[in-house]
């Protein structure tokens, strides 16, 4: 088969010795526990006859996303293997730069199946999961994929020794419920944080002790807040130099003083005596549009 990149034809990493890597490994591993399996190589791509049970091999090299120093690993499902009950079980192999294997996910296919027709449907029906390599901090509202997928890392393929198809089905359903139930009960725990931390009359800056003890970004407050119904601190007043415009709330000021035209010193006095329908000091010149 041709390479299509020159990196390629030099390393000899193409699509299908990444492929072939995976699915001899995962086949390897499935002997280590008496498991005899054949390669069917079209749905799914290993078959474990004497249970009866079907398995999907992926493999994916650590890639980088663009402007962003986030590694992760993707892998694409086509349309064919998304559909209900295509297959069992998804083996999810990730490779570091040498081509070891670095880590695996042991996906329910029922999961991917509601990934493709209600989480994030694409027009041809196909699914993309993608998993970053490292935690970078969970504190978000939908929470990262690193922590989601936290059941599946590195299962022990025990689960293919299962010989009751009803118990093989439980466990299935188990850590679908489990993936899918995540960022629900995520967003409760950060929405806990948010308001606990904002209740404490003893932390003056809440918003930004957050920041600090999570490492998360300010607008993860903001948004938490605003979901909780929780108003900045009244205490709190953060007062422009130039004009003396005060806020409440900075990410406010911040887009005061972003604005694309600049404040004058009289600008917030002037807002203040319209506000009462009175007159204050000369209107600032600016540019007049030309009557066509």
């Amino acid at each position: 088969m041709p390479y299509s990149t020159k990196t390629e034809k030099l390393t000899g990493d193409n699509h299908w010795s990444i492929g072939d890597i995976g699915e001899s490994w995962v086949k390897f591993k499935l002997a280590q526990h008496k498991i005899d399996s054949i390669l069917i190589d079209r749905t799914y791509d290993l078959f474990a006859w004497k249970r009866g049970h079907r398995i999907e091999v992926k493999t994916s090299k650590i890639y980088n996303r663009k402007n962003r120093n986030t590694p992760h690993y993707y892998w694409n499902f086509k349309h064919w293997q998304t559909k209900k009950d295509a297959f069992d079980y998804a083996v999810l192999v990730g490779l570091d730069k040498k081509n070891n294997i670095d880590v695996y996910y042991v996906i329910p296919q029922k999961y991917i199946h509601y990934h493709a027709t209600k989480l994030r449907p694409n027009k041809d029906g196909s699914c993309k999961i993608m998993i970053k390599q490292n935690s970078e901090g969970d504190f978000h509202l939908e929470g990262e994929s690193y922590g989601k997928f936290k059941p599946c890392r590195n299962l022990d393929f025990e689960i293919f020794e299962q010989d009751n198809k009803s118990a093989f089905t439980r466990k299935k359903n188990s850590i679908t419920k489990k993936l899918l139930d995540y960022p629900i009960l995520h967003q409760k725990k950060v929405l806990e944080a948010v308001k606990e931390a904002f209740n404490d009359d003893g932390i003056k800056f809440p918003t930004k002790a957050l920041t600090t003890k999570f490492g998360c970004s300010i607008d993860t407050v903001i948004k938490a807040r605003n979901i909780l119904g929780i108003p900045a601190r009244e205490n709190i007043k953060y007062t422009c130099k130039k004009c003396g415009y005060t806020t409440h709330d900075k990410n406010n000021m911040r887009k005061h003083k972003n604005r694309k035209r600049p404040c004058t010193p009289n600008d917030w006095k002037r807002i203040k005596a319209k506000r009462n329908n009175l007159t204050y000091g000369p209107k600032p010149k600016g540019k007049r549009k030309k009557k066509r």
